[in-house]
C-alpha cells in the first residue's frame, strides 16, 4: 500500500503510527475536534490498513537499527556474499563502521539500492 490519497488521512495515519493519541492526531491534521469522529476515521479500512503498514515499517526499522554491522556481514557471508565487507571499515577503536561512499555518483547509488531491493525481495521500500 502506498500513501493515502487524502493528505489528512495520511497524516492522521502517520501520527497514530508514531504513537500520538487519536483525538490529538485528529486535531493535528486540521479536523475540528470531536470525540467520536477520530474513532470512525481509524476504523475506515484504508486508514486502518495504512496505520498497520506504518506501524510494521516502524517496527522493522527499529529492529534493523539494533542489528550490529558484524552480524550483517556474518549473515551475508552465509549467503555467499563476501565482498560486502568492502563497504565497511574499522575505526581506531576497532568499531565497524560504514565507509564514506559519498564519492560514488548518485545514479550509481540509486541503481545499487534498486538492485538490492529486488534481490532482497523488498517491495516499495518496505520490509
Amino acid at each position: 500500500m502506498s500513501a493515502l490519497r487524502n493528505w489528512r488521512h495520511e497524516k492522521f495515519a502517520q501520527e497514530i503510527s508514531a504513537g500520538t493519541d487519536g483525538e490529538q492526531a485528529y486535531a493535528i491534521v486540521g479536523f475540528k475536534p470531536h470525540r467520536a469522529n477520530w474513532r470512525r476515521l481509524m476504523r475506515r479500512p484504508n486508514v486502518a490498513a495504512r496505520i498497520e503498514e506504518l506501524q510494521q515499517t516502524r517496527e522493522a526499522e527499529a529492529r534493523a537499527a539494533r542489528v550490529p554491522a558484524d552480524h550483517v556481514l556474518e549473515q551475508f557471508n552465509r549467503c555467499g556474499v563476501e565482498l560486502l565487507a568492502d563497504f565497511f571499515e574499522r575505526d581506531a577503536a576497532g568499531i565497524l563502521r560504514t565507509r564514506d561512499l559519498r564519492a560514488v555518483p548518485v545514479e550509481v547509488s540509486i541503481a545499487l539500492l534498486r538492485s538490492l531491493r529486488e534481490a532482497l525481495g523488498i517491495l516499495n521500500g518496505s520490509p
